[in-house]
């Protein structure tokens, strides 16, 4: 691997991570004032255990985080692929392994 591709590689990976951080706060944060609306509005809701709840309001903060940081990955490959449709992108994709893969017919 050439140096500028560690280079980039670093950059997207940190891009990602940020991203990844910012989305799981703000996926905490949006659940949790979910929590506590439900738990103030909902007879069924106050009555579930307290590492129930948080197990709610974690794994909303874990999703948040995989999205967010997952949109940043596909964003920069699909920059680095060249189109921003990704209708192109695989096209492109499956063209190049088409001829790639074509049997040889030459006799």
């Amino acid at each position: 691997m050439r140096v500028a591709e560690q280079d980039e590689l670093k950059t997207v990976l940190n891009k990602s991570y940020k991203a990844g951080f910012i989305g799981a706060a703000a996926g905490i944060a949006i659940s949790l004032a979910a929590s506590v609306v439900a738990h103030r509005s909902w007879a069924a809701y106050r009555q579930l255990s307290v590492p129930l709840k948080t197990f709610f309001v974690i794994s909303s903060g874990t999703l948040g985080g995989m999205v967010a940081g997952e949109e940043v990955l596909v964003h920069e490959g699909r920059m680095h692929v060249g189109s921003a449709d990704p209708y192109q992108a695989q096209h492109a994709h499956d063209l190049l392994y088409q001829q790639d893969s074509a049997p040889n017919t030459k006799r």
